[in-house]
C-alpha cells in the first residue's frame, strides 16, 4: 500500500514533504513497539513501520535515480539493503540482549532522523543548481 500510494503522488510535488511524512510514520512505528507491548499495539507498530518504509522506498528511489545519470547508485540500493539488513541486528543484538528495545528503537529513530536530514540537504542544494542554471 505504501509502495502504491508513493506511485500516486504528482509528479510536480516535491520529493521533501512526503519524505519527510514517511520518516516521521515509520519513527511512529518505532515508539509504538517501544515499552510493554500488547498485541494491537505490536501490530499498529509494525504496520506504521513498513507501510512507511514502503512508502519512502520507491521516493528515495528516484532521488538517487535523479542524482545519478549512470544509475549506478540505483543498481547497487540492492546490495547496499542487503548490508544493511545483515549488519542491524549484529549492532543492535547486545542492546537487545538485556531486555529491552529502547536502544534499538532510539538508534533507529536517531537514523532516520540523520537520513531526512540528508534529504534536506540535498533538495537544497538541487534547488540552487537549478536555480543557477536557469
Amino acid at each position: 500500500a505504501g509502495a502504491g500510494l508513493a506511485g500516486m503522488l504528482p509528479q510536480r510535488w516535491n520529493r521533501l514533504m512526503p519524505i519527510a511524512a514517511g520518516s516521521l510514520c515509520v519513527i511512529a512505528g518505532f515508539v509504538t513497539l517501544s515499552g510493554h507491548l500488547v498485541s494491537i499495539m505490536y501490530l499498529a507498530g509494525v504496520v506504521l513501520m513498513m507501510f512507511g518504509w514502503n512508502f519512502l522506498q520507491p521516493l528515495l528511489s528516484g532521488m538517487c535515480s535523479d542524482a545519478d545519470e549512470n544509475g549506478r547508485v540505483v543498481c547497487a540500493m540492492g546490495s547496499i539493503q542487503s548490508i544493511g539488513m545483515g549488519f542491524g541486528p549484529a549492532v543492535v543484538a547486545p542492546l537487545i540482549a538485556k531486555g529491552s528495545f529502547t536502544g534499538a528503537i532510539w538508534i533507529a529513530s536517531i537514523a532516520m532522523i540523520i537520513g531526512i536530514g540528508f534529504v534536506v540537504i540535498e533538495t537544497i542544494l538541487r534547488n540552487r543548481q537549478q536555480s543557477i542554471a536557469n
